[in-house]
């Protein structure tokens, strides 16, 4: 467990979702090595608005049953969140 994670909730908000957290990772076909990281760099900016999205609903338990990559995990922590990923369905319900 990370250091800043939350230990226990009072009142804890949870979110179930049946999506990935995770940057797209798409290789653009680009000949400039710059527009390469611009896009990246975007697909970032996706990715954090979303989680950003998600903790304002006033979500700080998020489960799912797809992946988190670990720039996702670090928002969530960062924000005082803790996301469980790879969550089987049947536990969801």
């Amino acid at each position: 467990m990370h250091a800043h994670a939350p230990r226990a909730w009072t009142q804890a908000f949870a979110l179930k979702r049946d999506a990935a957290a995770t940057v797209r990772g798409a290789t653009p076909k680009s000949p400039e090595p710059s527009c390469a990281a611009q896009i990246r760099e975007r697909e970032f900016d996706i990715t954090k608005e979303r989680i950003q999205k998600i903790l304002a609903a006033g979500a700080n338990v998020i489960l799912t049953t797809k992946g988190i990559d670990d720039m996702a995990l670090k928002y969530f922590v960062e924000a005082g969140a803790i996301a469980v990923r790879r969550v089987p369905k049947d536990d969801l319900k």
